[in-house]
């Protein structure tokens, strides 16, 4: 749970960095190569944390293939797709969201 947490994380400021860094001319940057490549390794060691994970030996009668993969691929795509969606879209989501709770 830490692990995927963290992950999260540090995926969510890889994106940002690398989205809008990069739009902006900070890729070049020493400063933003180290940032990205200490980045790299954490979500790196979270995915093999995760994939360390200790497995039950009992057989369900279902398996979904690729488990740990999937999961994680999905994350970092999702992650990367909300990072990329533009600030008025975040406003309407917190105002519908919020309509929506009351």
């Amino acid at each position: 749970m830490v692990s995927l947490l963290v992950l999260v994380i540090f995926w969510i400021a890889l994106c940002v960095l690398v989205l809008f860094g990069c739009t902006r001319g900070l890729c070049g940057s020493w400063w933003a190569i180290i940032i990205i490549v200490c980045c790299l390794v954490c979500v790196i060691g979270c995915y093999v944390v995760i994939v360390r994970q200790p497995r039950s030996d009992v057989k369900p009668p279902f398996q979904t293939p690729f488990v740990p993969w999937i999961p994680l691929v999905s994350v970092m795509v999702n992650v990367a797709l909300m990072i990329a969606l533009p600030s008025d879209t975040w406003i309407r989501f917190v105002v519908w969201l919020t309509i929506g709770n009351v």
